[in-house]
């Protein structure tokens, strides 16, 4: 018999469950990324003895403190897509996506001191910004109700 209005188990909240999944990969690996990233630049700058690097876009630290923050926000986003994919200290990520959107919205876009080479400039840094918010947004989905035992 056939009722209208009944949706199987399976089927139910299928697209929403999906796209939560989809999300929660996407801010572990946006993490892993950046941190690999970030990390890898830091490592490129001790090894080449680059002492007076200054960035643009973060205005708030300078040579030899520019490349610790680099590293220490490098590992911590290393730290963090790992600890969430093992769904290990899952507040982590939240807190780490939520600190790359800041340092990118502002640094890029809130800035008084970082201007844009052009158009193509601005777009990247926009796709990068909406990266960062879509990671924010998706280190929620680790919190959502698991049927594991």
């Amino acid at each position: 018999m056939i009722e209208y209005g009944f949706v199987p188990e399976p089927v139910r909240g299928g697209i929403v469950k999906f796209l939560a999944v989809v999300l929660r990969l996407w801010s572990c690996a946006f993490s892993l990324f950046l941190g690999l990233f970030l990390t890898g630049l830091a490592t490129l700058i001790v090894t080449a003895d680059i002492h007076n690097l200054d960035m643009a876009m973060l205005p708030w630290w300078k040579g030899t403190t520019l490349t610790i923050m680099l590293f220490i926000l490098g590992l911590s986003g290393i730290l963090a897509g790992v600890l969430a994919a093992l769904k290990r200290i899952k507040p982590l990520l939240v807190v780490y996506t939520l600190v790359a959107f800041a340092v990118i919205v502002d640094g890029y876009f809130l800035n008084a001191t970082y201007r844009f080479d052009g158009k193509s400039g601005a777009m990247s840094a926009a796709w990068l910004a909406l990266a960062a918010l879509l990671a924010f947004a998706g280190s929620f989905a680790q919190f959502g109700n698991s049927r594991e035992a």
